[in-house]
């Protein structure tokens, strides 16, 4: 739904390839990015959800233009 909305969304499976280094094109993804949203799946935040929450947490203390987010 953000996507059919214009708003430009990393979805792994869109942007990585298989053998990829994805921890740095992540890491990458959300040094470039305006702002983040976590979403959490029935079994709460597995190991890369929660480094997800903690770089863009990180970079919101860092960068006051940056957009927080909330849980839901």
């Amino acid at each position: 739904m953000l996507h059919e909305r214009g708003l430009r969304v990393f979805l792994d499976r869109w942007y990585l390839k298989g053998g990829d280094p994805w921890p740095q094109a992540l890491e990458r993804s959300l040094a470039a990015c305006k702002a983040v949203a976590v979403f959490i799946g029935a079994d709460g935040l597995g190991p890369w959800q929660q480094r997800e929450r903690d770089l863009a947490l990180d970079r919101q203390g860092r960068e006051p233009g940056f957009l927080s987010f909330r849980y839901c």
